[in-house]
């Protein structure tokens, strides 16, 4: 037995700004550091996923646990009969699934 779905990504910015953008009055021990603090950026946050997954994906899990991904998503996927969405499921890739402790 097998589920599809739909993912479509947001972008979702958890930091607004430039990170230790603030000054901070030194302690006792002093600053070691002799460059600018590396983790301000200028830049923004880039995005993790690839470009080939910025239209979204469809997910396919079996009830076993199995994760599939198929990129990019075809037209109309939601119409196709089951047949068609087997056919699907094979040619998407397998996806490893990490726990987290």
């Amino acid at each position: 037995m097998w589920q599809v779905w739909l993912v479509s990504p947001r972008i979702v910015d958890r930091r607004k700004g430039e990170r230790r953008s603030r000054q901070v009055a030194l302690t006792s021990a002093g600053e070691r550091r002799q460059n600018s603090d590396r983790r301000t950026s200028t830049l923004g946050r880039a995005s993790v996923l690839p470009p080939s997954f910025a239209a979204g994906w469809l997910c396919f899990e079996s009830s076993a646990g199995e994760k599939r991904r198929l990129y990019p998503v075809p037209e109309n996927w939601d119409e196709l009969g089951d047949d068609q969405l087997w056919n699907l499921s094979r040619k998407a890739r397998e996806v490893t699934v990490r726990q987290l402790i």
